[in-house]
């Protein structure tokens, strides 16, 4: 009685809230979604939103059905979960009373993260005996007494857990590059043990613990070999909804601000986070999924915010806020609202790292404890200033070119949840023009027959970026830095093509991976003056490095714009620890050669080398690193020759096209048409909020 009198109340004021005709289209379809998938569902705040629309979500979820089903509730493994010691607030006045006589800070960066109003360095200075660790010299370290080199942590013994409680045994990958510490052995040594490590703590605790048998030993290693302590999961809790609260939390979030405030919103980078990762040139060279932005953060806004104020891409504007000023750039977003602003934090670095230092401004100069996410009040007034922006979005575009990237409707009913495959076929091809390439030769049986694909689904893809990074990691891609990329000289072998379509304040946003598609007939092969790029047996179009002059012949016919041409030997003068990174199995690249996509040829070969040893009649599975780490699955590659493939299957798919199709190149990569709902909910956006 209390949940149905408590939405009730909170139906009556939702109705009255204003929206626009798209947005109530856009609730109604998302509510009768949940409705007629009672526990199957969920709803998600982000950990910046606040208690009162966390407490709103709760009590959706519960009225839903999803509690016990999608959503289970456990008791948090922190410690002292909501005690005073998780509060850095808490701690930042101990010292400034003096309560504080030595204090660790293990990793993190508070000097450089924590709000302005903390002033965190200050009251740091005042502590008697303060020690750090961590990789960097970075700001916090230089405000301690002591600053102790950490081990990385994929040199590192340690556990950890998991948000449900499962505990997990973390193995070092490499033995340790420098004399660094892991927190565990600094523990210890406080507490007074010295010489012992890290390995030896993490065993001694859990031959201790309860879940261990008898049998250590064997316990251990078969803890190692999954990853996971077996049964250390917390217990599910009960939770229940206090629908008073739950209504009083729903009327101060749809209580309108006093006045025309403009709010901003303080977001983790989805590349360095909020910086502990900015010293990794990848990650700076890694373009935003959305805006498409490198080596550097701006102010995201709306596009009827920056008409009215008078700002174009890349002017300088200067944010006050609670009596405090940041200058940053702007970036004008479709589709982003219009009463608020976004900045990203993990940029505006003032420590010692070589490739963080100086890059974007620092949020936490504006951002306060007391609304450390998302504040209200904001200014924005414009300096005069501009600044050119490395965004990659406009370098080898297909925009106009690729209408099969916006997807198609799917016409669903109570009888017809899934469309049928008449209403899931791309649009019609034009008729392939004629060619002068001779045929390709049967394939053969056997690892000798393989015939490489992929396929792509778009309806799966969320456009995050991982594949690039991970490509860039197996393929030994150079970083070229702001400049280059200003030169549209970036040299990742994928991209995210990011297409926009509709009106800017509501638009539908697609994206699409795009690599080499490795064309059965491929424009590039012919105008090769030098016979650099040549066609495989097993349907690769190979790069022959040391043929390569240079020409960019290739470059310019490929329709896909996916080479890429090396203008500075980039790897000449590294580290040798920086050559360490680099994959053993693929060739470093010097200046004046066309690179591109391989389909992570490495691993096919080894894969066909282990098979003829091991006289089997057909290559195993073949992984390629983009496909390895997408977290959605939307890769899937493998032999055309082999019936039960997924990559066979996939193709047989009604919704696979190939891009730019009329062109008659035959590409080997092919994608799954994204999946639109005719009442205006896109599947492939519906399960992102």
């Amino acid at each position: 009685a209390a949940a149905g009198q408590g939405l009730k109340n909170m139906r009556a004021r939702a109705e009255s809230i204003d929206l626009t005709p798209a947005e109530r289209a856009w609730v109604t379809a998302a509510a009768k979604e949940l409705d007629a998938h009672r526990g199957r569902g969920v709803v998600i705040a982000g950990p910046q939103q606040s208690a009162d629309l966390h407490a709103v979500v709760h009590a959706i979820n519960a009225a839903a059905g999803n509690v016990g089903n999608t959503v289970r509730y456990t008791k948090s493994p922190l410690l002292d979960a909501e005690g005073r010691a998780q509060d850095i607030t808490a701690l930042e006045a101990d010292i400034r009373s003096g309560g504080i006589d030595t204090l660790l800070i293990l990793e993190g960066n508070p000097v450089y993260s924590a709000p302005v109003d903390l002033a965190f360095a200050l009251p740091l200075r005042g502590v008697r005996n303060s020690l750090y660790l961590g990789l960097y010299r970075n700001e916090t370290a230089r405000e301690v007494s002591w600053f102790v080199p950490a081990a990385h942590y994929l040199e590192s013994w340690g556990d950890g857990r998991a948000y449900d409680g499962t505990a997990s045994l973390v193995q070092p990958l490499i033995a340790p590059l420098y004399d660094g510490h892991t927190i565990a052995e600094v523990l210890a040594l406080v507490a007074g043990e010295r010489g012992v490590s890290a390995y030896d703590l993490v065993r001694r605790s859990w031959s201790a613990a309860p879940a261990a048998p008898a049998s250590f030993d064997a316990w251990w290693n078969e803890s190692l070999v999954r990853g996971t302590i077996a049964g250390s999961a917390s217990p599910q809790a009960g939770a229940a909804i206090r629908w008073n609260a739950v209504g009083a939390a729903h009327a101060r979030l749809i209580t309108p601000a006093a006045g025309d405030q403009v709010a901003i919103s303080f977001v983790a980078s989805p590349a360095v986070h909020d910086g502990r990762f900015a010293d990794n040139g990848w990650l700076q060279e890694l373009p935003d999924p959305v805006t498409k932005l490198t080596w550097d953060n701006a102010l995201l806004i709306g596009p009827r915010m920056a008409t009215r104020l008078g700002v174009a891409r890349g002017d300088e504007v200067q944010l006050g806020l609670r009596g405090r000023t940041l200058g940053v750039p702007a970036m004008i977003v479709p589709g982003h609202a219009n009463d608020v602003v976004t900045l990203a934090l993990g940029y505006g670095r003032s420590g010692a790292e070589a490739i963080a230092h100086g890059v974007g401004a620092n949020a936490n100069l504006i951002r306060t404890s007391a609304a450390p996410f998302i504040d209200t009040g904001v200014t924005i007034t414009r300096t005069g200033a501009h600044r050119e922006l490395a965004i990659t979005q406009e370098h080898w575009s297909l925009e106009g070119r690729n209408a099969d990237i916006l997807g198609v409707t799917a016409a669903k009913s109570p009888h017809n949840p899934i469309a049928t495959p008449e209403a899931l076929k791309p649009p019609t091809r034009k008729r392939r023009p004629l060619t002068l390439y001779e045929p390709p030769a049967p394939a053969t049986d056997g690892y000798g027959g393989d015939q490489w694909a992929m396929v792509i689904d778009l309806n799966t893809c969320t456009g995050c970026g991982a594949c690039v990074v991970a490509c860039q990691a197996e393929n030994n891609i150079p970083v070229v830095g702001r400049d280059g990329v200003l030169k549209s000289r970036e040299m990742q072998w994928m991209r995210i093509d990011r297409y926009v379509e509709g009106p800017l304040d509501d638009p539908d946003v697609s994206v699409q991976p795009m690599l080499c598609q490795q064309c059965e007939k491929a424009p590039c092969e012919y105008v090769c003056p030098v016979d650099a790029t040549v066609h495989s047996d097993d349907g690769l179009n190979e790069m022959v490095y040391n043929r390569c002059v240079g020409t960019r012949f290739c470059s310019n016919n490929c329709p896909y714009k996916v080479r890429r041409f090396n203008w500075f030997d980039y790897n000449g003068e590294i580290a040798e620890t920086e050559r360490m990174a680099k994959n053993p199995e693929v060739t470093i690249r010097a200046r004046g050669v066309m690179e591109k996509c391989t389909f992570c040829v490495q691993r096919i070969r080894t894969a066909q080398i282990d098979a003829e040893l091991a006289n089997e009649p057909r290559t195993g599975t073949v992984v390629t690193a983009c496909q390895q780490t997408c977290p959605t699955g939307a890769i899937v590659f493998g032999s055309l020759t082999d019936p039960t493939s997924e990559v066979v299957r996939l193709r047989d798919d009604p919704r696979c096209f190939s891009v730019l199709d009329q062109l008659g190149t035959v590409p080997r990569v092919r994608y799954l048409a994204r999946l639109r709902d005719d009442e205006g909910l896109a599947s492939s956006e519906a399960g992102n909020d």
